[in-house]
């Protein structure tokens, strides 16, 4: 906008020498008081703009991550992770970011920008080595304090069958074959894949941690589709030693641990507070079978 120029009426005019080709005062005042309102309108159209910038940046400040502002699921993760860091009370670089299902990248990317030094693990070939070898944001390469693990975990150390669905690949059968990603298993030319099976007390053990340079397990996502509970079963050890706040996917998590019951039934003697989807369709047994969609947060308390 050009910068508003003003021009005085000169001192003494109290009119017009001649009628044709001057304008009388009173005409100009009433002429300046609807620029004064134009410019007033103008002014607070453009605050308001401002002030919807300045919040923007702030949210994207707090939540450092370029993608941010189209994820649910990365809005939902930054604001576990700020919960998370203020109810721990340690700089994010001293707690190890646990993302079990790291797929595309983006939460492990957001952990990493929050400063979190981060252990990712993926299930399938084709996304582990594109998560290898692709620069961000698609991928790792080139950064550094994220280590990535070609590994599914678990409750047992071994070999198993993942079924393949795209980004909802399962080691859970039901939950790939004629289950809710059915039309996803579909479009698979190999419908299942042979993987390896970790536990995460196995690769966050004390002796694991301090080669990765961390004290500690900050927190856990997991994403698995179905496979959560068993997942939480092998990191009950780390669960009870570092109490890390835990973000997992209940979908598919079998009707009795959800809600946060299975976090509870294999940290024993830990306390968390979890807070779960509570539709009406999460609190009760499905009767087609099917489920809703949800995350549950869980923090340690004290």
């Amino acid at each position: 906008m050009p910068p508003l120029v003003v021009i005085p009426w000169p001192a003494g005019a109290g009119g017009c020498r001649t009628s044709n080709n001057c304008v009388r005062p009173q005409v100009l005042r009433a002429g300046r008081r609807v620029a004064t309102i134009f410019m007033v309108a103008l002014i607070s159209v453009a605050v308001a703009a401002a002030w919807q910038r300045g919040s923007a940046h702030e949210v994207s400040s707090r939540c450092p991550h370029q993608k941010l502002a189209g994820s649910h699921a990365l809005k939902e993760l930054c604001t576990s992770l700020l919960a998370a860091n203020a109810a721990a009370g340690v700089s994010p670089t001293a707690s190890l970011f646990v993302d079990v299902g790291a797929a595309y990248a983006s939460e492990s990317l957001l952990a990493h920008a929050f400063g979190h030094p981060v252990l990712a693990l993926e299930c399938r070939k084709e996304e582990y080595d594109t998560l290898l070898r692709t620069r961000p944001p698609r991928g790792f390469a080139g950064l550094s304090n994220i280590t990535l693990r070609h590994s599914c975990a678990s409750d047992t150390v071994g070999l198993a069958m993942l079924y393949r669905a795209g980004d909802s690949s399962s080691l859970v059968k039901s939950a790939v074959v004629g289950g809710a990603q059915g039309e996803k298993a579909l479009k698979e030319r190999h419908k299942t894949e042979r993987v390896r099976l970790e536990t995460l007390d196995n690769i966050t053990s004390v002796e694991a941690l301090r080669h990765l340079g961390v004290d500690r397990v900050g927190f856990i996502k997991i994403d698995t589709q179905g496979a959560e509970e068993a997942i939480l079963r092998g990191a009950s050890a780390t669960v009870v030693r570092d109490r890390p706040s835990i973000l997992y996917e209940d979908t598919f998590t079998p009707y009795g641990p959800r809600r946060g019951g299975g976090l509870a039934a294999h940290a024993t003697g830990t306390h968390f507070r979890c807070n779960c989807p509570s539709t009406s369709e999460h609190d009760q047994e499905p009767r087609d079978g099917k489920s809703t969609w949800g995350n549950c947060f869980c923090l340690p308390s004290t």
